[in-house]
Order: structure tokens, then sequence, then C-alpha cells
């Protein structure tokens, strides 16, 4: 994301069809401004059109785990809905993880209220 602000508008789109408006649209652009290439580090999931239009169609985020060195936190894990059930959620997980292996993060720390199936099948 930092290296493509042009996605934000795309993914306040996505966070806020999933779990609506009661964040402000400013309180998360600042939350994905602040992405860069350390923690904290948004990942965004394209789609690519034959004209070479792009569709924001996923985001993750990974921030840092307080006191805890090598370790990070994944946050709003999302696909749009209208692309769920095609594999991308377990492509957003994966770059996900790729990214923080790269950032040398070894332990990453998820919570979720409703989601524990999608991350169990997972593994």
């Amino acid at each position: 994301m930092h290296e493509h602000r042009e996605y934000t508008e795309g993914c306040i789109d996505i966070i806020c069809e999933e779990w609506g408006r009661s964040r402000t649209v400013r309180l998360l652009k600042v939350m994905l401004e602040k992405s860069c290439p350390t923690l904290p580090y948004n990942i965004v999931l394209i789609l690519r059109s034959n004209s070479s239009r792009t569709k924001v169609v996923g985001h993750s985020r990974l921030s840092i785990v307080l006191n805890k060195k090598n370790f990070a936190f994944v946050e709003t894990v999302v696909v749009s809905k209208s692309h769920r059930g095609k594999g991308l959620g377990r492509k957003l997980m994966e770059e996900t993880e790729k990214h923080a292996l790269k950032l040398g993060i070894e332990t990453l720390c998820l919570t979720t209220l409703d989601k524990q199936d999608f991350y169990r099948h997972l593994g």
C-alpha cells in the first residue's frame, strides 16, 4: 500500500462493505496511510481486467505487537463480497505470510469473532 496509494479508496470501500460505516472513512484513511516498508504494512489484493484496469478486491494489514520482537498482528483481512469463494482469501493470507517473513516476522497473531472456520480451513 505504501507504494500504491491509489488503492486507498478501494480498500476503504471493501472495509466499509464488510464492517459497515461505524468507523469514519477519515479514520480508515489514517490507518491505511500509515502503511510503510516495515510495520504497519498494508497488503492490497487487486484484480486486473483485460483493459489493464485494476480493482481492489482484498486487503490485510500487519501491525506491531508491542514488546514482542519478530511478532506481528494480522488485521482487517477482507475480500470483497462479490469475489469470495474463488480462493482469493487464501491467496491474500499466503501473501500476508510471505510479506511477514520478508520483514523478519516469526510469529503472526490474529483474532476473529466470526471467521474461525475460514482460518481453520487455511490451517
